[in-house]
């Protein structure tokens, strides 16, 4: 079957995992987004980071057809892989951080996690810890401002240096011989880390084991690529497409060209007024459309989140609200970042 993965992430930490998937199926045609206006994912809302992973998903499955997705991000896979499930019928791959490898591994018995604030505070993190907390004495720390160093694609300056060294040395005094990266971004500060750390300090990653994990899911659906020729490789963005394609081509040290995802995949922001008392009432029809839009507060103004493949649907849907509903629309636009 010689349909294309597709593969996501909220920025460009997860073309470290295309990078694993393309070396063990070389084969395979591979489709990568790069949502690099909300980058990074760490930092936001649990509901935007579901609805983004949900507009990606329907662009890679409406637009090009894919077999199968990996959710090349940590964060978002903590908030959305369960949900992505129970609406694609194609194999889902989602990351997990390495602590069962990194507890068989490490001598001194104590373990560090570096990931994102999202992903540490997750559900699915806690569970995974906890399983493990009985082996080794296991650190975590989100690492702030590390996925903002790699996109502006300052890996090796002064500044950075000094912000990989502020996480990493107080754990090296605490004995860690073993550190896990859960971010698909981490890995590209390996080699900053590596000289703090020397050679013998275990980093772990797990963009081997995601493409390990996808290749067992497609053999066993018989859906792998029979041709024998090198696959190819197609790049998106939610962002600047110029600026991106110029940071990942720094990056990876080879030519990468992203193109603008359409407009109907960008995310439409709706600011409106409503009585205190009806506020929760509405977000609780919103959560039974379907995924359809989402509320949230910013600087006590409320926002009502969709996208614009999605707008004439929902104001459809407003106008159906009961008159007891005073609400206002303020002004509508596209989301631009914060």
């Amino acid at each position: 079957m010689n349909n294309p993965i597709g593969i996501f992430d909220s920025g460009l930490g997860g073309l470290t995992v295309l990078e694993d998937v393309q070396a063990l199926l070389p084969h395979e045609d591979l489709i990568y987004i790069a949502d690099s206006t909300f980058a990074p994912y760490g930092n936001k809302d649990s509901a935007l980071i579901v609805q983004r992973a949900c507009v990606l998903a329907d662009f890679l499955l409406q637009t090009h057809h894919i077999k199968a997705l990996v959710v090349a991000c940590n964060t978002a896979t903590a908030e959305a892989v369960h949900i992505l499930r129970e609406r694609l019928q194609i194999p889902v791959i989602g990351m997990e951080p390495a602590i069962k490898p990194a507890v068989a591994l490490t001598q001194s018995g104590v373990v560090a996690v570096l990931a994102t604030a999202n992903t540490l505070q997750s559900d699915k993190f806690s569970k995974l810890l906890d399983s493990h907390q009985h082996q080794a004495r296991i650190i975590t720390q989100p690492c702030v401002g590390w996925v903002e160093a790699i996109e502006r694609g300052e890996r090796h300056s002064d500044c950075t240096k000094a912000l990989v060294a502020k996480y990493v040395q107080p754990m090296l005094e605490e004995g860690v011989d073993t550190f896990v990266l859960g971010c698909t971004h981490y890995p590209l500060l390996e080699p900053v880390m590596r000289d703090l750390l020397g050679e013998q300090v275990h980093i772990i990653t797990t963009g081997r084991a995601v493409a390990k994990r996808l290749q067992h899911q497609l053999a066993a659906q018989h859906v792998l690529n029979p041709q024998r020729e090198d696959g190819k490789q197609s790049f998106w963005t939610s962002g600047d497409g110029k600026q991106v394609s110029r940071m990942a081509s720094v990056l990876f040290q080879r030519e990468m060209v992203f193109k603008p995802l359409p407009q109907q995949h960008e995310t439409i922001i709706i600011e409106f007024e409503l009585e205190k008392k009806q506020q929760l009432l509405f977000q609780a029809l919103l959560q039974g459309e379907d995924g359809l839009a989402f509320v949230r507060c910013m600087h006590g103004v409320q926002q009502l989140w969709t996208t614009s493949s999605q707008i004439d649907a929902l104001k459809d849907w407003l106008k159906c609200l009961p008159k007891s509903f005073n609400l206002c629309i303020l002004q509508e636009y596209v989301w631009t970042g914060e």
